[in-house]
């Protein structure tokens, strides 16, 4: 055999080996994101207690009296919100950026945007304080979606 094709081969076969590793560690770190997605949102104490505020039936969704009692009971709750929101301004971000798809997103979080849609108070807080992306979202959001 002749020994550029010796070399050629040898390179083909390292840049194949390269390419495999490189795909490995793209996945690797791909799913330590994901995690760390899923602890700041899910571990949160902040979010534990809007999450646990704005989970209520769908026949009874979190209204702006809820909302109103809420910042009674806890002073900073409107900022414990408005965090909550912008989490998932960032997670829309992140999909219009190519850093996450809708499959990822509807795994980790679609019971609660969903909750977050079935709020008509919530609907109107995102347009009036211009959560574009998220309220976007929200509304092309189908039952279905898995």
């Amino acid at each position: 055999m002749n020994p550029e094709w010796i070399t050629a081969i040898a390179t083909i076969t390292i840049a194949i080996v390269a390419w495999i590793e490189l795909s490995k560690n793209r996945k690797t770190k791909h799913a330590e994101f994901l995690t760390d997605l899923y602890e700041r949102f899910y571990l949160n104490d902040n979010f534990k207690s809007v999450r646990k505020k704005t989970d209520k039936p769908k026949d009874n969704p979190f209204t702006n009296e809820d909302f109103d009692s809420d910042m009674r009971a806890d002073k900073d709750f409107e900022q414990k919100f408005s965090d909550y929101l912008n989490f998932f301004q960032f997670i829309i971000s992140l999909k219009k950026l190519s850093q996450l798809d809708d499959g990822e997103i509807n795994m980790m979080f679609r019971y609660y945007l969903y909750k977050l849609k079935e709020s008509e108070f919530i609907m109107d807080y995102l347009k009036e304080y211009k959560y574009s992306l998220l309220l976007e979202h929200l509304r092309c959001l189908k039952e279905n979606d898995s």
